[in-house]
């Protein structure tokens, strides 16, 4: 391994000189960003330092990921925090920083920053003052985040807590493009951007998270006093996707006083219709009778347009109040609710203390307006108007073929697919204000009173309050078939049950009598039902003669269509003369899919009343008569927990209506009988994930049967691979008992795992997806040692580790001299020179390592660098 000595001197040298005369003095911070146009962002790094050292960066480095050289971002502001009464810090300042970027397309970007150092103290980093503070974000540029802004941080990450007592922070994250947020802890991060090795969560009694909705850090309780540094992963979201990652340092001091934190009384989440005012008050008391100041922050008064207000007495009182107000706008309308933090401190005389609480508000779209609604013979014309939606995107249209009541919830928007409507037109335009609904060029089936809502949708995927119903009838015609079901079930003897409802308010003397009703059969083709009519019909002599059974038919392995015409006799002409017709109606054909130990229904037929609903019956094998088994609203049904090679019987009875006034709403008519065997024929399959443990070396693979494959598993097979496209090979079989297997491998963490299932017919599953880890660190090195000969930590070597088949390992002194060299993973340096044999000086030393790990692409290399202090050692000749 090469190291150039430029470089190792350059960096050593700069860590002494930087940590002598500018250490002790990095605290927290963060790396935000703000899109500007194209792929340009502008680059904002806040930090917060104590003012009592001389450092006092002018300008910051910032490594954009794109593998440009390091930008320069220069300081545009520098505020203290000693006046900050809602802080209660002393000697503080917060420093921002910006600059702009033009990245080169799409891609994932990693920006990080590191500045030696931070304060010295930190009790859960090790010897903190020699640790570089580094901060990190991630900027990712898609086809979704092409002009995406990362959140930004309104609430200090500076803060106190008591010891013993729960503790809670929180980040004040906004998010300006109106994106969904998630928050998790963190490990504070050194050079290169790195996780501090030695690193520890602070002491806790209890727990210590950060609750991944509200994003508060919650301490539970702090057990120690001193000052301890966190992060926090802000993670934004659009459409399940995370499209930015923002780290966040956090520095809490820890006290033992008895003061309390004060409590901000309970706030309710609010809803408030865009263009609407919400106004409410916060109140707050203190356990110890301290004065207190209530202040807030978040998106509502981050808004450029209309931003809300949150006044107080700006005093300090024992009765605090505070009160919100915010005159809302269509702009203000999102999917995502705006996050309001309000923070409460209190004025204790040795340490304040703070309170927070975060209230949802969401600003909810007004609904548009259908305005007018015009029926013809087989369609409905619509217009409507956008409700004062200027900034929607377009719309959504519903229907349903009856009335529905709904009552829309203050805090509800759209129109949830169980109120019964259904959506049948998306509209991308928000120019687009009418429609003409012809049911998609099929025409609309007469007999029903068509019901239609509307709502406006938005960018981000919000949708407004749907609108209030509006309905028009598309009334009956002369003739209305209302029954085509299956009495007979029969290859040759099939009989069927025809009815339908002759015409009303007959004039007699344009329409003179008698009246027949032709009955036209349709073709029937086996295996279904068809539209196509015979030239032939039955002729039915008599105005009220409207049920007629068909006899002598194939009803077994072919469904029926018929269509019905009304006519009068012409005796004179001896002809027919057609006054109306009905839409065609068909019965209901039965189709069964047999399979393991369980058999599929599916059912078609083509009438004019709507089914909503399917009852399903059963005749079990040795029995003689059909039992309901249930009803469903789908078009298909499975039945379950059948015994393979026995016969079964099913037919369905469907359900349906007519919505105009008058006509039937209970509409029954059944289908064919038909017969089933289940036999195994499916193989099973099976659903896998592994994870790893990487302390404990082993990865644990568990599995489960897919339940839409087939079931009755004999075996599982486990299949192994230690790298990513290697072979897979059977590692185990296990018993159907088995859901679960603890693996150690031999040469590394890193494997792929797939599962695959054997079922009792013999029936081999195929394998599974194939899962594949590769998440532990396997080598670590401590940043301090003492050769000193006590028999403590008298060599430096790294921590215990696993699967490292080589390193190459160079040591050198801040002059860039090289001291000690290594290939051996154990390294064991006695910290004498390599040359001299002598023991080193005192100080600290820079070293760079390549580390040979067992990865999943095999052996790969890990590039590991850092400094190692030495001290307290005695004289070795």
């Amino acid at each position: 391994m090469k190291l150039s000595l430029k470089k190792a001197f350059m960096l050593v040298f700069l860590f002494f000189v930087v940590v002598q005369a500018f250490a002790t003095h990095n605290r927290a911070g963060e790396i935000v960003y703000k899109h500007i146009k194209g792929y340009t962002y502008k680059i904002i790094i806040y930090t917060y330092c104590y003012t009592k050292t001389e450092a006092d960066r002018d300008e910051l480095e910032l490594d954009c990921g794109d593998g440009t050289e390091k930008m320069t971002l220069k300081r545009i502001s520098k505020t203290s925090l000693d006046n900050n009464e809602s802080l209660s810090f002393s000697f503080l300042c917060k420093n921002v920083y910006e600059g702009e970027h033009t990245f080169s397309g799409p891609g994932t970007y990693v920006l990080y920053m590191e500045d030696p150092n931070r304060n010295d103290g930190v009790a859960n980093i090790p010897n903190s003052v020699n640790v570089v503070f580094a901060l990190k974000t991630t900027l990712i540029i898609s086809p979704l985040a092409i002009q995406n802004s990362s959140p930004i941080l309104l609430n200090p990450p500076m803060d106190k807590a008591a010891l013993n007592r729960t503790f809670v922070h929180n980040p004040g994250a906004y998010d300006p493009d109106g994106d969904s947020l998630s928050y998790k802890i963190a490990v504070c991060l050194q050079q290169d951007a790195q996780e501090i090795i030695g690193y520890s969560f602070p002491p806790v009694t209890d727990s210590i998270y950060v609750n991944p909705e509200t994003g508060d850090f919650v301490w539970e309780k702090p057990s120690r006093v001193g000052v301890y540094n966190v992060a926090m992963w802000i993670e934004e979201w659009r459409d399940k996707v995370m499209i930015s990652r923002v780290l966040r340092d956090i520095q809490v001091e820890v006290i033992d006083i008895d003061n309390h934190t004060p409590v901000i009384d309970k706030q309710a989440n609010y809803c408030v219709l865009a263009g609407n005012n919400l106004n409410f008050n916060v109140t707050a008391s203190d356990p110890d009778g301290n004065r207190m100041l209530l202040s807030a922050s978040g998106g509502p008064l981050a808004v450029t347009e209309s931003p809300a207000t949150f006044t107080t007495d700006d005093v300090w009182s024992k009765n605090p109040v505070g009160v919100f107000d915010w005159n809302t706008v269509n702009n203000h309308v999102r999917r995502q609710p705006y996050n309001l933090l309000i923070k409460c401190v209190d004025d204790d005389a040795r340490v304040s203390l703070t309170a927070y609480q975060t209230v949802n508000i969401t600003v909810i779209a007004p609904k548009p307006e259908i305005t007018s609604i015009t029926p013809t013979n087989s369609s409905i014309s619509l217009t409507w108007n956008n409700g004062g939606n200027t900034n929607a995107t377009g719309y959504k249209l519903y229907r349903s073929n009856r009335p529905i009541e709904y009552n829309q919830g203050v805090c509800q928007t759209g129109l949830p697919s169980s109120v019964g409507y259904q959506l049948i037109a998306e509209f991308k335009d928000p120019s687009v204000l009418e429609y003409v609904d012809n049911n998609g060029g099929l025409g609309l089936p007469e007999g029903f009173c068509y019901c239609y809502r509307l709502t406006a949708v938005f960018a981000d995927g919000a949708e407004s309050q749907v609108s209030d119903e509006v309905s028009a009838l598309l009334p009956r015609g002369l003739v209305l078939f209302t029954k085509a079901s299956v009495d007979v079930t029969d290859e040759k003897e099939g009989k069927i049950s025809l009815e339908w409802i002759g015409p009303k308010d007959l004039d007699e003397i344009s329409v003179p009598p008698p009246y027949y009703y032709l009955l036209f059969p349709g073709k029937a083709e086996e295996g279904g039902i068809t539209n196509e009519i015979y030239g032939g019909s039955i002729n039915l002599e008599g105005y009220d003669n409207t049920k007629y059974q068909d006899k002598k038919l194939d009803t077994e392995k072919r469904g029926a269509v018929y269509k019905v015409c009304f006519a009068n006799f012409d005796v004179q002409n001896k002809n027919y003369n057609s006054i109306g017709s009905a839409s065609s109606a068909s019965t209901v054909f039965l189709k069964l899919h047999p399979s393991d130990r369980r058999v599929t229904l599916t059912y078609d037929c083509d009438v004019p009343w709507c089914n909503d609903r399917f009852e399903v019956y059963r005749k079990d094998p040795g029995t003689e008569t059909f039992e309901y088994v249930t009803t469903t609203t789908k078009d298909s049904y499975t039945d379950y927990n059948l015994i393979n090679g026995q016969t079964y019987g099913y037919k369905i009875k469907t359900i349906g209506f007519f919505s105009e006034e008058g006509l039937p709403t209970d509409i029954e008519n059944f289908s064919q009988e038909v017969y089933a065997t289940p036999i195994d024929t499916i193989a099973p399959c099976v659903k896998c994930k592994v994870k790893s443990y990487c302390t404990e070396i082993y990865n644990r693979i568990s599995w489960h049967p897919d339940t839409v494959c087939g079931l009755g598993i004999e075996k599982y097979f486990l299949y192994y691979s230690e790298t990513l496209d290697g072979k897979l090979n059977l590692l185990e079989t296990f018993t159907p008992d088995v859901n679960h297997f603890d693996h150690y491998p031999e040469l590394g963490m890193a494997g792929c795992y797939a599962v695959s299932a054997l079922d009792s017919a013999g029936n081999q599953g195929v394998v599974s997806e194939r899962i594949c880890v590769d998440e532990c660190d396997y080598y670590r090195l401590p940043n301090v040692f003492t050769p000193n000969d006590d028999g403590k930590n008298d060599l430096f070597h790294p921590y215990p580790y696993q699967f490292v088949d080589r390193i190459d390992m160079v040591i050198t002194n801040r002059w860039g001299k090289v001291v000690y060299t290594t290939t051996d993973p154990d390294i064991n340096w006695d910290g004498c020179d390599k040359d001299t044999g002598k023991l080193v000086p005192d100080g600290v030393y820079y070293y760079k390592c390549i580390v040979y790990e067992h990865r999943l692409t095999g052996i790969e290399p890990k590039d590991l660098e850092g400094f190692i202090t030495i001290f307290s050692r005695k004289t070795k000749n």
